[in-house]
């Protein structure tokens, strides 16, 4: 992996781990607390290595895995803690240990993490919450074509790591808790280095965690809801990589045979209705450009060369629909497009849907950055999308629950 793939990923963490910091400077009344937690879970087996085509010839079916978390359990310091019932984040590490570790490696992965309240009894002792993680990952074996070639689910040494989860917590004392949950993880590098068909994982864990300084807490004030309506304007940038077709180029050796890096970007105007202080939704329009669009390739040698073709065959216009999921400041973006224009005559016609999840922070001037995955069928990335945006606010208006 290049520095620069490298850094795209570093980027990421440290824009969720800066809001988790701000959260923590700002809030000196959160209780501190120290998390530990295990899981035993199943592989989903979707491609070809983890089925069984692999040195071994065997399905890659179990995994367990460990958490060492460090996080502040909030107190109501600030409005958006009690309007989302007292959650807790902070930081954590995980390991996970994977059926044939010769060929996928023991992965560890440095993380942040949200855990949101679904529900909680009035003397705080019954809790159903949901968990957010996003982080990076190493220790992998990725595919190599000479000494890894059957590795077609992690294509390099550092990927993303994505975890979603549930959970019951039971307080035991003031001071510690166990809990019980099942969660879904994802680790993938984007599409910035191929093959990568990326690693799913189902699980059910238990968690025990302690209190350093346990204190009761506040009565729960009831806030104004929230009505807010804006324009988001957002350029976007990305880099891919051409992975050869080698049913058009028998003539190459190596399965995966990668041509040169390209360069995508981004334009969308997005109305967005904040129908709460949980979440925003509206529509927009985007534009893509795609260097890759248009263009050919040839071999030279061992080589593939991609040679572009016409600017204005690199265009594509589409229609969004989309969510935000708010946290103060922070959001997660889910978008759902279609394209309603796309260039003709060329062979690399986009499929129409298309779609973005990711997290974006909103400074208070009005400017915004972020990050995204871009995505066909609900599940193939196409590249990462770096985003810098401008929040128009056009009107503002709080009314009385």
């Amino acid at each position: 992996m290049t520095h620069r793939n490298l850094n795209y990923y570093l980027c990421t963490l440290l824009l969720f781990f800066a809001t988790i910091a701000e959260a923590q400077y700002e809030d000196n009344k959160s209780i501190p607390f120290l998390s530990f937690r295990a899981d035993l879970g199943q592989i989903i087996q979707t491609n070809d290595f983890l089925k069984g085509d692999n040195l071994h010839s065997t399905p890659m079916t179990e995994y367990y895995a460990y958490m060492l978390e460090v996080g502040l359990q909030s107190r109501g310091s600030k409005e958006w803690q009690q309007l989302y019932d007292f959650p807790s984040y902070g930081v954590g590490v995980y390991t996970a240990t994977l059926d044939n570790r010769a060929e996928i490696g023991r992965p560890w992965s440095l993380f942040g993490f949200y855990r949101g309240t679904f529900f909680r009894s009035a003397d705080f002792r019954h809790t159903f919450r949901y968990n957010i993680e996003l982080g990076l990952a190493t220790n992998w074996h990725c595919y190599d074509e000479q000494t890894n070639p059957k590795n077609i689910t992690i294509g390099s040494p550092v990927t993303a790591h994505l975890g979603l989860g549930l959970d019951y917590s039971y307080a035991l004392t003031s001071n510690a808790q166990i809990g019980l949950g099942a969660g879904f993880t994802h680790f993938s590098n984007g599409a910035v280095r191929k093959p990568n068909k990326g690693l799913n994982l189902m699980s059910v864990g238990a968690r025990l965690t302690y209190l350093l300084n346990p204190e009761s807490y506040p009565t729960k004030n009831i806030l104004p809801k929230k009505k807010d309506n804006e324009i988001d304007f957002t350029f976007g940038m990305g880099v891919k990589r051409y992975e050869c077709d080698t049913t058009l180029h028998p003539e190459l050796t190596s399965e995966f045979k990668l041509g040169s890096r390209y360069m995508v970007s981004t334009l969308q105007v997005v109305y967005l209705h904040q129908y709460c202080h949980k979440g925003k939704y509206g529509l927009g329009v985007s534009v893509t450009y795609d260097e890759w669009l248009g263009s050919d390739t040839r071999t030279v040698g061992d080589d593939v060369e991609v040679i572009l073709g016409p600017t204005r065959k690199r265009f594509n216009f589409g229609l969004v629909a989309s969510h935000e999921f708010c946290i103060a400041n922070l959001s997660i973006p889910t978008q759902l497009g279609v394209y309603l224009y796309q260039p003709k005559g060329i062979s690399q016609q986009k499929k129409k849907l298309f779609q973005r999840m990711g997290v974006k922070y909103s400074f208070n001037c009005g400017l915004q950055a972020g990050v995204n995955i871009y995505a066909h069928q609900l599940s193939k990335a196409d590249f990462i999308e770096w985003n810098l945006g401008y929040r128009l606010r056009i009107s503002r208006k709080n009314a009385k629950s």
